[in-house]
């Protein structure tokens, strides 16, 4: 992550206690929590899925944290950096969906639109575009 980026904790959002399974991002697919998303890895190798969901992460928590900093949400960005260094990739789902559940319109709407895009990436796609 961004070393310059300081590592506080601010305050913590409130967890909610459910985050809506149905909304769909700009593309209307259906985008699933990240908590969820990411359980579902552990079934990637069974399903004989190449996709690595928790090398999938990583530029979405860059994204999250920019998007949250560019909205006037420091602490909240800078749970996300602390959560990237210190947590496993679940953890770091979790905090993700908290985060997401607890901003405003149109944020949550462009975090959704994150969490789409690591849920739509097929790295064997990618792979026949380089191709």
């Amino acid at each position: 992550m961004n070393d310059e980026l300081e590592n506080t904790q601010g305050e913590e959002a409130p967890i909610s206690e459910e985050i809506p399974s149905d909304y769909k991002c700009n593309c209307e697919k259906p985008v699933i929590p990240m908590e969820e998303w990411m359980k579902g890895h552990e079934n990637d190798e069974e399903l004989g899925v190449a996709d690595c969901r928790p090398c999938a992460l990583g530029p979405v928590l860059g994204w999250y944290r920019d998007e949250l900093q560019a909205n006037g949400k420091e602490g909240e960005a800078a749970q996300v950096v602390q959560a990237a260094e210190e947590s496993d990739p679940l953890t770091v789902c979790k905090l993700l969906d908290n985060i997401k559940a607890n901003v405003g319109e149109p944020l949550r709407e462009r975090l959704k639109d994150f969490d789409c895009a690591a849920q739509s990436f097929k790295e064997q796609d990618a792979l026949n575009e380089d191709a």
